[in-house]
């Protein structure tokens, strides 16, 4: 790899960093899934993965030594960015909670962009989610949403995260 196209690298690293307002780090490694050596795009939380391509794509049109097609997406996310994610995405149509609680991590994650900017109320909720588990967002825990959102309906589990952020003793998940 030329030095011309190690710069380019962190230009267009600078360039995703600065509009999407997220740290965003290009390192050229092996892939996971066998097919060679290919950039990675690494950020947290931010944008989906969809909108990062979009726009990546949009800023690597005119530089050729940057294949898209072979670049590879690597978003990872805080446990607070996760859980805020859950309840954003739930919200957004509560009859997602029909589904498996199981994939709601999953399909939130890839849903939801800029779950660390959810704000200050978002925020709490999702630390009074995370007060119920020793990690990130599981399937106890989601379970226990569940429960509650069959129980007292969504405007119940809202109060219910509202009154464990101010300090209500938060439900202990079985394990």
């Amino acid at each position: 790899m030329t030095a011309n196209v190690s710069r380019r690298a962190r230009q267009l690293a600078a360039q995703l960093s600065e509009r999407t307002r997220t740290t965003v780090r290009l390192e050229y490694h092996d892939s996971i899934a066998g097919s060679g050596r290919a950039w990675h795009i690494h950020w947290t939380d931010g944008p989906t993965r969809h909108q990062m391509l979009t726009l990546a794509a949009s800023l690597t049109e005119d530089v050729p030594s940057i294949d898209i097609a072979r670049v590879r997406l690597a978003r990872s996310h805080t446990a607070l960015g996760e859980a805020v994610a859950v309840l954003v995405w739930l919200n957004e149509d509560i009859e997602r909670a029909d589904l498996f609680p199981g994939v709601w991590p999953e399909f939130a994650r890839d849903h939801v962009s800029y779950p660390d900017q959810g704000g200050e109320r978002w925020s709490r909720r999702g630390e009074a989610v995370l007060s119920m588990t020793r990690g990130g967002v599981d399937l106890a825990v989601c379970r226990a949403i569940d429960a509650r959102i069959r129980a007292e309906g969504w405007a119940g589990v809202l109060e219910w995260l509202d009154g464990i952020a101010l300090g209500d003793k938060p439900l202990r998940v079985a394990r």
